[in-house]
């Protein structure tokens, strides 16, 4: 019989066999709708925001640049024009620790933190935000001094993450929130972060300083399971919340056995974005030609035997390959990551199976659709 890790108990303690590498502190969103903060080496098991399972998160190294997260209040936040009130609302978090920030005047109203930025990089603000007033509020998230028609966005009476990516300029600049020019604003805010990458990740508070939340690093030895060298299939069902084909994700993992010589096997992201299930020794590469949907669950399931490999994606035929190699023993079985870290999935690992068997290229197309 199988043994199938397909609940987020199960997850919880798949990823834990051998360990789980979170920093204290790593936020997630908890199945009451509020976000948590993890301990250390606590998988973060995290919801979507109506209260479903989005399962194991997994995302790379980042730093939120911001040294006064939630503390609007504090002088290292530039104000002009803007009047801040602390803790006048319930945050995303449960306490009442959001801050109420008016923008007064028309284009010369600014909430905003002075970092300088690598030139020609990639970086992304964010910042949770909703209105005070209980009507639609407007206003503008913005990188490197100044705002653009891109980043407008309108607050509501819910808390919602805001994020806008832009091109770092090399300069000491401003970055924060301010008035869209048109309208004046009255709004609630806590949770900014700025990061260096094409997406925003989890937050991660900041008191006086730059913070850094390490990458997160799951893995099981194969001993723990019962693998089965001849033979086996992998059946996941997982997410990714942003995609960087150029970035340090670099071909980031679903999944991957490690073999001998540096040889693996592995389902991974391409550089397009694609799903693809590879074998590294005989450089095989199943891959389905369309890029997968960011914040959208898929289901894929690859099988590998000596000379024979397999795999389908949400319910498609399966493809196949059957080159000449042979399976070495792993010893480790990587989720979200490469073995050790590194090309993180950033995303989520909701159900994962393993079969110690080649299933039907029937049976794939059956356990994804």
């Amino acid at each position: 019989m199988a043994k199938v890790y397909d609940t987020a108990t199960d997850i919880i303690t798949f990823a834990r066999l051998q360990s789980q590498n979170t920093t204290s502190g790593s936020s997630y969103l908890g199945s009451d709708g509020l976000l948590k903060f993890a301990a250390e080496d606590e998988p973060r098991i995290e919801y979507g925001s109506d209260g479903s399972l989005k399962g194991l998160l997994i995302e790379e190294q980042r730093t939120n640049l911001l040294t006064h997260s939630e503390q609007f209040d504090n002088p290292a936040w530039v104000k002009p024009n803007v009047t801040v009130t602390p803790n006048t609302a319930i945050a995303p978090d449960g306490s009442a620790t959001a801050d109420r920030a008016q923008f007064t005047s028309l284009g010369t109203s600014y909430l905003r933190q002075v970092i300088t930025t690598v030139g020609g990089a990639e970086y992304t603000v964010s910042c949770w935000v909703k209105s005070n007033t209980g009507t639609d509020q407007f206003f503008r998230l913005y990188g490197n001094g100044g705002p653009s028609s891109s980043n407008q966005f309108t607050a509501t009476s819910d808390w919602q993450l805001f994020s806008y990516t832009f091109t770092g300029n090399g300069l000491s600049a401003t970055h924060g929130l301010r008035d869209d020019g048109v309208n004046t604003c009255d709004l609630q805010v806590w949770g900014a972060q700025l990061e260096a990458g094409s997406f925003a990740t989890s937050y991660i508070p900041t008191s006086g300083s730059q913070v850094t939340r390490w990458a997160d690093v799951a893995s099981i030895p194969v001993s723990a399971f019962g693998y089965n060298q001849d033979a086996g299939t992998v059946v996941v069902e997982f997410d990714m919340v942003g995609f960087s084909p150029n970035g340090p994700t670099g071909y980031p993992r679903v999944w991957e056995f490690n073999q001998a010589n540096s040889d693996y096997i592995s389902v991974q992201l391409n550089s397009s974005g694609q799903a693809a299930f590879r074998d590294n020794e005989s450089n095989t590469n199943l891959k389905y030609s369309e890029a997968l949907t960011e914040n959208t669950m898929a289901v894929m399931a690859a099988t590998f035997a000596d000379d024979d490999l397999a795999t389908s994606l949400d319910g498609a035929t399966a493809l196949t390959a059957t080159p000449s190699y042979t399976l070495d023993l792993p010893t480790t079985l990587a989720i979200g990551s490469v073995v050790g870290g590194g090309r993180y999935l950033n995303g989520h690992i909701k159900s994962l199976k393993y079969y110690p068997r080649r299933l039907t290229n029937t049976q794939l197309q059956e356990l994804t659709a």
